[in-house]
């Protein structure tokens, strides 16, 4: 079901980016770096190794989740605070470049492409939550089925 799952968010998400426009508009590598490499790195930070590959492997394996139950559910807890950190830091930075390099002469044609590139990053840290938050659903109802 969890895969159901991800399979239906995903398409949501890209009948979304679809309807607001090419989806070319809703790429841009320098802002998924931004959110993405923190948030992976960061549960290895809390976490030793076997717990954040264990939680990855809890999501697509119904085994027994008792001993690191609650290790699992802070990896993906993990992961989804580090990103939306990291994209609201994409804003305030990015807000701050524009601040400090749009002129009068050049607002109308720097300041429409400059906010939606800074809003990418908050975009896909908003993503990144929305898959955290059914990991640790995966994980709530297998320890529970256990239980």
């Amino acid at each position: 079901m969890f895969i159901i799952a991800c399979f239906i968010v995903t398409g949501i998400i890209l009948m979304t980016f679809w309807l607001g426009g090419p989806l070319g508009l809703f790429v841009n590598l320098p802002s998924l770096v931004i959110v993405l490499v923190p948030a992976l790195i960061a549960p290895f930070i809390m976490q030793n190794k076997q717990i954040v590959a264990g939680a990855f492997m809890a999501l697509f394996k119904s085994a027994s989740l008792q001993q690191s139950y609650d290790g699992y559910k802070e990896v993906f807890k993990t992961i989804d605070k580090t990103a939306m950190l990291m994209g609201w830091f994409g804003v305030v930075s990015g807000a701050i470049a524009i601040a400090s390099t749009v002129t009068p002469d050049t607002f109308q044609d720097v300041i429409g492409p400059a906010l939606a590139v800074m809003a990418l990053t908050l975009l896909y840290a908003l993503i990144i939550k929305v898959f955290c938050y059914f990991a640790i659903l995966r994980i709530i109802s297998s320890n529970a089925a256990v239980s």
